[in-house]
């Protein structure tokens, strides 16, 4: 199971509100992503991506490369 978080909770005040602001996923032809895999709201992953278990992708990334890590980096 991975998370596709394509939405992020808005802060007032120091709490956290019921309202959300949304950013949509984009994700490239043959990527692959292994179980455990997050990916933040607007991020955009491009074509044939291998991203590691348990990997947290935060920020953009570009075709043909491997990502691993909390936060997800190239390899």
């Amino acid at each position: 199971m991975s998370i596709l978080a394509s939405s992020k909770h808005i802060i007032e005040n120091g709490l956290v509100t019921n309202k959300g602001k949304s950013k949509p996923i984009k994700i490239g032809k043959g990527t692959w992503c292994g179980g455990h895999v997050v990916i933040s709201p607007g991020v955009t992953i491009g074509e044939s991506v291998i991203i590691g278990a348990g990997a947290v992708v935060t920020k953009d990334l570009g075709s043909n490369l491997t990502a691993v890590g909390v936060p997800a980096k190239t390899k």
